[in-house]
């Protein structure tokens, strides 16, 4: 299985960068944390990260909270 092949930080990196390329275009940013959350609760759900680990993921991926 692939989940364990990464690790927890990796994972979050994949998901903003996903995040990044293919979610909402309109994605304010006051409300970019709550939609990265919403994004990956819904397309990473098999992969339990926190918001800490998104928003921490986001910072190292350049992406503006």
């Amino acid at each position: 299985m692939l989940i364990p092949a990464l690790t927890p930080e990796q994972w979050a990196d994949e998901a903003v960068r996903d995040f990044r390329e293919n979610g909402p275009v309109d994605s304010a940013k006051p409300h970019r944390l709550r939609k990265l959350v919403g994004w990956h609760r819904f397309h990473y759900q098999a992969v339990p990260l926190t918001e800490v680990q998104l928003r921490d993921a986001a910072a190292r991926c350049g992406l503006p909270l």
